[in-house]
């Protein structure tokens, strides 16, 4: 009988810890930065009017735990570590800054802020640029 036990308890052992595993990756995942990014779609978080793509990357990023980088696009281009193109990845252009989120060979998704609408109405949203207008692309 207490064989069993042992084996029941560390049955249930395993399984704790793979929960409590699973809990915390789901939890560092929804305060990635691109998860964040892709939660304001549609809305500007930072009350700018105009050139806030580097603002909101800011926001962002500091929402996630992480340091700001800086209000200016350009300044992303030394931020984090080097990295290839892949999803969450900061894609650094001469002036815009944004969350990959999908790499297309040449050409690449981004979620940005003041991208969406009217100037001065802009908004966080998708986007899809040319992989020669990137600059860098920085892992945070």
């Amino acid at each position: 009988m207490s064989q069993y036990l042992d084996r029941y308890t560390f049955a249930a052992a395993v399984l704790l810890a793979l929960l409590l595993v699973g809990i915390a990756h789901t939890a560092a995942q929804a305060r990635s930065p691109l998860n964040i990014a892709q939660s304001y779609v549609g809305t500007n978080p930072t009350g700018w009017s105009h050139n806030w793509c580097g603002k909101f990357a800011d926001l962002t990023l500091r929402k996630a735990g992480k340091p700001g980088g800086g209000n200016l696009a350009r300044g992303y281009a030394t931020y984090g570590r080097p990295s290839a193109c892949r999803p969450g990845a900061i894609a650094v252009m001469a002036s815009h800054v944004g969350f990959v989120t999908a790499c297309h060979g040449d050409s690449v998704s981004i979620i940005s802020g003041n991208h969406s609408g009217k100037s001065g109405h802009r908004t966080v949203g998708p986007g899809r640029y040319r992989m020669s207008r990137i600059i860098s692309f920085r892992w945070p």
